[in-house]
């Protein structure tokens, strides 16, 4: 291959990454190209795209995009997930295929200026989707104001309750005298 094709290869895959902050690196141990297909499915769905890379040229895109960290994962056969909402719904979506169709290999992730292990990109798959960490946040916001609601509720009926024994009082004394 050409030096003038592989730095145009380079180019494109920076080009590619610039846009996002963070991808997934994986390692194709069995993935055929029916695999790849159905993989490369899933990640669409999330808005992301799955890109078989050469190594070399890949660690020189990853150094021009500023991900140099990611270098030393580039061993093999290799590819990069990017794009969506970032490397948490593509961590669930890689995760999750690793463990049913063991076809890849997790071997970590760039996130937030970091680069992770294997291990992170597990754990990053492991955060909830935006829509239940938004639940959760609502949850936790709208139980204290729930629990004020009611203490002022009961306080109020209380008020009412002690106003109405107060006002039988007064009837009952009026009525015997």
């Amino acid at each position: 291959m050409s030096k003038v094709l592989k730095q145009k290869m380079g180019q494109e895959i920076a080009e590619s990454l610039r846009p996002h902050d963070s991808c997934v690196v994986v390692g194709l141990q069995k993935l055929g190209v029916e695999g790849s297909d159905r993989l490369r499915g899933k990640l669409a769905d999330e808005d992301a795209s799955l890109t078989v890379v050469h190594n070399r040229i890949a660690r020189h895109a990853l150094t021009d995009v500023g991900w140099g960290d990611l270098g030393p994962m580039f061993a093999g056969s290799t590819a990069i997930a990017y794009g969506g909402e970032g490397a948490v719904p593509i961590s669930r979506i890689l995760v999750e295929w690793e463990r049913a169709e063991k076809s890849i290999v997790l071997k970590g992730a760039y996130i937030d200026g970091e680069a992770l292990d294997e291990s992170g990109v597990r754990l990053l798959a492991t955060i909830p989707d935006r829509q239940t960490l938004m639940s959760q946040i609502l949850a936790g916001i709208q139980g204290p104001i729930t629990g004020l609601a009611r203490a002022i509720n009961g306080v109020a009926a209380g008020l009412v309750t002690a106003m109405s024994a107060i006002a039988e009082q007064k009837e009952e004394v009026q009525a015997e005298g």
